[in-house]
């Protein structure tokens, strides 16, 4: 179908890992956000993620959700840069 789906990762060190990906055509408004609350809840010990520097829609979506910046790194898959983005605290 298409919808965007949610998969986490959790690490003990850096709290839930996500990636919400999909077809932006194929669902409604909101469905990130759905989505994001859903994991946030199932993440109480918090949410951090790595966002491709390019990917300036995700970034903004992670920063009005309130997520801030807290490093850099690179895209192991494909060697773009990256940016670590987190809600809650702080990974070691």
């Amino acid at each position: 179908h298409g919808c965007p789906a949610v998969c986490g990762t959790p690490d003990p060190a850096r709290g839930c890992c996500v990636r919400i990906a999909g077809a932006a055509d194929s669902c409604g408004p909101g469905v990130g956000r759905r989505l994001l609350e859903a994991v946030k809840s199932a993440c109480p010990q918090g949410v951090h993620r790595d966002v491709n520097t390019g990917n300036h829609r995700a970034i903004a979506f992670y920063r009005r959700e309130g997520f801030v910046e807290t490093g850099e790194g690179v895209n192991p898959n494909s060697g773009l840069k990256t940016i670590s983005m987190g809600l809650g605290p702080t990974p070691m």
